[in-house]
C-alpha cells in the first residue's frame, strides 16, 4: 500500500527540514512525499532537496493554501493520501505504519489519530487534540477530526472532491463534512498521535480570523440546507473545545 503524503510550503525556510526528516525517518517505506511550493524565494527548495526520498516538487505560484492542497491531490498516485504541511512533523518513526495497519485491519475509506500542538522549537506540549470515533450524531457538534492526523483513500478524495477555494480558512472543515456527513464514509479512529503541529495556524489566531472561521462553518451547513442545525451544532463545537483546554492546562 503506497502512501502519499502531501507538504504544502511557501518561504518555510528551515521548519520544512524537520518536515522533510520526520518522513524519512519512516520505519514504513513505501512512501511517496509531493512537494507543493508556492514559489518560495527564501532556502526551502535548497532545503527540499537535500532529501533523496522526495518524489515530486511543484513550485510555482497558486491561489492559497487550499489550492496547493488541491494540486498535491492531484498529482498523489498512492493508495493512502495525507497532507503534512510545512510546520508539522509526524509524531514518531510509526506514524504512517500505525495509519496503514489500520487500514489493512478492515476495509475503510479512512484513518484518523490525534494531533499534539507544540512550541515553535518542538520542545514544549501546548494542547493536545483527542479525537473520537465517529458517530452520526456529532453533526449536531461541528465535528471534524484533526485534519493533519487524517489519511484517507484516493478513491475516497475523488469521490468527496476537491478543496472548495471560496472558503475563506475553514475548507478542511467543509471537506471533512462532505466526507463524514454527505459522503459517509467508512472510517477508523486509532487512540495515537500522528502530528506535532506548531502552534500559529491559520485558524488559530485574532478574533477576526475567528469570525471568519465561524462564518466559514455556517456557510458549511447551509450549502447542505442545515441551517437550523448549524445555529446549535456551531456554538456547542466552541463549548465543547473548554474540557481540553482544561485537561491540557492541567497536565503541563
Amino acid at each position: 500500500m503506497k502512501v502519499s503524503i502531501v507538504t504544502t510550503s511557501y518561504n518555510s525556510g528551515e521548519t520544512i527540514r524537520d518536515t522533510l526528516m520526520s518522513v524519512a525517518q519512516q520505519t514504513y517505506s513505501d512512501i511517496e512525499h509531493i512537494i507543493i511550493d508556492g514559489n518560495s524565494n527564501d532556502s526551502t527548495l535548497s532545503i527540499v532537496k537535500e532529501f533523496s526520498h522526495v518524489a515530486k516538487v511543484i513550485s510555482e505560484k497558486d491561489k492559497g493554501i487550499y489550492d496547493a492542497m488541491n494540486k498535491g491531490l492531484k498529482n498523489a498516485s498512492g493508495d493512502v493520501i495525507g497532507i503534512l504541511n510545512s510546520d508539522d512533523i509526524l509524531y514518531d518513526k510509526k506514524a504512517i505504519y500505525n495509519i496503514v495497519e489500520a487500514f489493512k485491519s478492515k476495509e475503510l475509506d479512512a484513518v484518523y489519530g490525534n494531533i499534539e500542538y507544540v512550541t515553535h522549537d518542538l520542545k514544549k506540549v501546548t494542547r493536545v487534540w483527542n479525537s473520537c470515533t465517529f458517530k452520526k450524531n456529532l453533526i449536531w457538534i461541528a465535528w471534524q477530526p484533526p485534519h493533519p492526523g487524517f489519511y484517507a483513500k484516493k478513491t475516497t478524495y475523488d469521490k468527496v472532491g476537491n478543496f472548495d477555494l471560496s472558503f475563506k480558512i475553514a475548507a478542511d472543515f467543509d471537506w471533512l463534512f462532505r466526507a463524514f456527513f454527505v459522503e459517509k464514509i467508512k472510517s477508523d479512529y486509532i487512540d495515537h498521535r500522528i502530528v506535532k503541529m506548531r502552534e500559529g495556524g491559520a485558524s488559530n489566531g485574532s478574533l477576526k480570523i475567528r469570525y471568519t472561521l465561524i462564518k466559514d462553518y455556517f456557510k458549511t451547513y447551509s450549502q447542505n440546507k442545515l441551517v437550523g442545525i448549524a445555529m446549535i451544532a456551531i456554538p456547542l463545537r466552541l463549548l465543547s473545545r473548554i474540557p481540553q483546554f482544561f485537561k491540557n492546562r492541567n497536565e503541563k
